[in-house]
């Protein structure tokens, strides 16, 4: 049954769905529904170089965001399938491609895409929503007890999870975030002191959508202490590629 449904939703997707057809999807922050129209045919491509799990594509202008609460009670009940017709709701996506809601953005892959994704995080989001970003990260990436805790007094932690090592023990981590422009570097003293703050059995890493001096990786991989896990804004949009489906079940 469930190749069945998975076949069908494919069919739609590639023979269904024609240029200028109106399309609602979840958009990149939770809560929120992307809204836009199909510009191109219907594409394959096994490797298409960027981190994308998804090999069928079809060229995009997405016109406005909204909030998944204004859509009709209707349209909620009817979401109950990958790939689905809403054409009886034409009225009311009418209106809102109409009056788009901040900057029209066009379909993008490989690497315009990924700096798109970049630079969504570092200029859509607040540093406080960047940490709660992250926290959210660590619990799609497996780890429990998650959450951001940045603010006054938090000694450069601003975000916890706990990973369990299939009931054989713990892993305990500390992050601090640097919510930065993709072009700048963080440097050796901010490892040093993140570092100082990270007891014998915690594990510390550093998130940013910058990026790191050669200095600082030297300084976090150094074998003679605690190796802190760096991770800039590139190797950022590959786990958010990589785990897009499951930012959007969360």
């Amino acid at each position: 049954m469930k190749i069945g449904l998975l076949s069908g939703q494919l069919h739609r997707f590639t023979n269904r769905i024609q240029k200028g057809d109106a399309i609602l999807t979840p958009g990149f922050r939770k809560g929120l529904i992307l809204v836009g129209r199909v510009n191109g045919d219907y594409e394959y491509s096994s490797k298409w170089g960027d981190a994308c799990p998804y090999s069928h594509r079809r060229a995009m202008k997405w016109v406005a965001e909204i909030p998944r609460s204004s859509l009709p009670d209707e349209m909620k009940m009817t979401a109950w399938n990958t790939v689905f017709d809403i054409g009886q709701f034409k009225q009311v996506i009418d209106k809102w491609l109409a009056t788009p809601s901040g900057k029209e953005s066009r379909w993008l892959s490989g690497e315009p895409m990924r700096q798109a994704i970049l630079d969504r995080l570092k200029e859509r989001m607040n540093d406080d929503e960047f940490e709660k970003f992250v926290a959210a990260l660590l619990k799609v990436l497996g780890f429990e007890r998650t959450e951001a805790i940045g603010g006054p007094g938090d000694e450069g932690i601003d975000a916890l999870g706990t990973l369990d090592v299939y009931g054989l023990g713990q892993v305990n981590l500390k992050v601090q975030v640097k919510h930065v422009a993709p072009d700048k570097e963080i440097g050796d003293n901010v490892v040093r002191a993140f570092r100082d703050g990270i007891l014998q059995d915690e594990h510390g890493a550093i998130i940013t959508t910058g990026k790191f001096h050669p200095n600082a990786v030297e300084v976090a991989n150094d074998p003679r202490k605690k190796t802190i896990w760096l991770i800039d804004g590139e190797e950022l949009v590959d786990l958010v590629l990589k785990h897009y489906q499951d930012f959007r079940s969360n």
